[in-house]
């Protein structure tokens, strides 16, 4: 904490403008400093902290190239790909940080460019990327917990984890692990005065946005690996593999309506209270007049996020069984949504009370005919989550956070850790060690 800093300027006014920036937190003080038209005397008392925010100063001056993997197929496919938008957040965060980079689709991970890569940022999908040596390998595991594997994390730098519960990664093969949840964009969702007498779209009370669900295929892992280009095809796992399409497919011809809805929509139906659903593949499995329609695109999903009173969201079973947090409480809470989600232990542990959870479908409509007429109480729970989405889970922070970690392995890299020296320790806000199992 600086003590006392001394500036001789023209006028007071501009003197105590001047101190309250170099109090600023998130400014370097080094930065402020060498840049500042004013003389300044420093006393003693600050002198650690240049030393504490040294490595930052340096990161400041220098840029990165980043190149980040998505397991989007294709350029068509993209704008329904929460990875891709997902990315897109990265991307943008990174630029405002200084540095370059790009975003390449499935297709695009081997192709070459003019400018070598530095930093390769893979957002795991269902696909492995084989990392180059020459870079510095970073992975992001947001989804499909169940495909990343002790092997696969060893080839890397750095492992990032969207979720704070333990992990199954081998600590003996795993270079570097750490949590770094999901994050939003808040500039995408912030509210705009003209949108809703342009675009004239409603404003339903009970929200539900989301497609009807697929029966999960259950491939073996051998199968996994060679299907990701990392591993060998033999009958075996090619007989049980057709077999278990097969029997997906089947499965949707005779009991479509067992596998495909959701239980929160199930849930929400049963209380009997107008729902509201916009998402593929909901004809049969839903009353007509409750499909608001089949799509709705990033740009509008921010409307439907803050005029909806409830908006409700939930986890595929194996995301919530290994603690990954649905990235749309990230971006329903950025855009000043109330939300009602399914029971994870996890949403309490990160968001405290601002997010409503419910346990079954009595829980549920009692807790949607409580909210939908207490305006006070809901509308305190919306601004108590969109102040904590903004203040820890932005995208500027996580980059802030990766680029910590890039700037550690570089130190490693050079043989010059310092452990010792608290400036080049990870950091430890919104980020902190996998306990192993």
């Amino acid at each position: 904490m600086i003590e006392s800093v001394a500036i001789h300027a023209p006028c007071q006014e501009s003197a105590n403008s001047k101190l309250q920036t170099i109090r600023d937190p998130n400014l370097p003080l080094c930065w402020l400093l060498a840049r500042s038209p004013f003389p300044i005397v420093i006393t003693p008392s600050i002198v650690w902290e240049f030393t504490r925010i040294y490595s930052d100063f340096l990161s400041a001056m220098r840029s990165f190239r980043f190149s980040i993997k998505t397991p989007v197929p294709t350029q068509q496919e993209a704008h329904r790909w929460g990875d891709f938008h997902f990315a897109r957040g990265i991307q943008a965060a990174l630029k405002r940080a200084g540095h370059q980079t790009r975003i390449d689709l499935w297709t695009e991970w081997s192709r070459p460019s003019s400018e070598p890569d530095e930093i390769v940022l893979v957002i795991r999908g269902l696909q492995r990327y084989t990392p180059r040596a020459e870079h510095i390998n970073l992975l992001w595991n947001i989804s499909n917990p169940d495909n990343l594997t002790s092997e696969e994390s060893a080839d890397y730098d750095h492992v990032f984890v969207a979720s704070p519960r333990k992990i199954p990664i081998d600590p003996q093969t795993t270079k570097s692990t750490s949590v770094l949840l999901q994050a939003t964009d808040p500039e995408l969702l912030r509210e705009d005065p003209i949108e809703q007498t342009i675009l004239r779209l409603p404003h339903p009370p009970l929200l539900f946005i989301g497609n009807s669900r697929r029966p999960e295929v259950s491939l073996s892992k051998e199968l996994r690996l060679a299907l990701s280009g990392h591993g060998r095809f033999t009958l075996k796992n090619i007989t049980l593999g057709a077999r278990a399409v097969l029997n997906s497919v089947l499965g949707e011809k005779s009991a479509a309506n067992r596998n495909y809805s959701r239980k929160i929509v199930e849930d929400a139906l049963q209380s009997g209270i107008a729902l509201s659903v916009i998402g593929a593949n909901w004809n049969g499995l839903i009353p007509r007049e409750c499909i608001l329609g089949t799509y709705a695109p990033y740009s509008s999903l921010a409307h439907y996020y803050r005029s909806c009173n409830i908006l409700l969201n939930d986890h595929w079973p194996r995301m919530s069984q290994h603690g990954f947090i649905s990235n749309r409480i990230f971006d329903a809470g950025a855009a000043g949504a109330f939300v009602i989600s399914d029971y994870m232990p996890e949403l309490k542990d990160i968001f405290g009370d601002d997010v409503v959870m419910y346990h079954d479908a009595a829980d549920l409509k009692q807790l949607i005919e409580h909210y939908l007429h207490a305006d006070n109480e809901r509308g305190e729970k919306a601004a108590a989550l969109h102040t904590r989405v903004i203040a820890e889970h932005t995208f500027d922070q996580r980059v802030n956070q990766i680029i910590g970690v890039v700037e550690q392995i570089l130190r490693q890299r050079s043989g010059n850790s310092e452990e010792s020296n608290p400036a080049n320790k990870l950091p430890t806000t919104g980020i902190s060690t996998i306990e192993q199992s």
